[in-house]
């Protein structure tokens, strides 16, 4: 096991920059969850279940139920019964839903680009594949030892 004061420092680093990618004045109308949901909403390039936003946010059903009635009730989503498959339920940004998405968006995009031009190109390159390759090994991690704890 590595020094556990190292390990205590990236954890403060990593809920530092959790605070502050999460403070109210970037994300204010949005939890984390809505804002992952409708960031996918908006990227995809077709209609997305309930299931498929839970497999790509690795969330349990109920979890997305419970963000996915929450953003409905706040308009920015509609539930749509597909015509071709009765179970199907595409989930649909509304046009509150796109704005409220493209408002935030510009706010974050507006950080980045100030954090870019401070780090300069290369070293903003470097932090991105640096954040891919944590991202890429804490999922391993996790789904590793969620199998182990499965095999016990």
């Amino acid at each position: 096991m590595y020094s556990t004061a190292l390990n205590e420092a990236i954890l403060d680093a990593w809920l530092q920059l959790t605070a502050i990618v999460n403070n109210d004045r970037l994300v204010s109308d949005l939890t984390l969850n809505e804002s992952l949901v409708i960031r996918l909403l908006n990227q995809a390039d077709q209609p997305l279940s309930a299931s498929e936003l839970c497999q790509r946010m690795t969330m349990k059903k109920s979890q997305m139920n419970r963000t996915l009635t929450a953003m409905e009730d706040k308009g920015l989503i509609l539930r749509k019964r597909t015509s071709h498959d009765k179970r199907r339920m595409d989930i649909l940004l509304t046009s509150k839903g796109q704005q409220l998405f493209e408002y935030q968006h510009r706010k974050i995009l507006r950080l980045i680009d100030a954090l870019v031009r401070r780090l300069g190109e290369q070293q903003a390159s470097e932090v991105r594949k640096l954040f891919l390759s944590i991202a890429a090994m804490a999922s391993e991690e996790l789904s590793f030892s969620h199998h182990s704890e499965v095999l016990l």
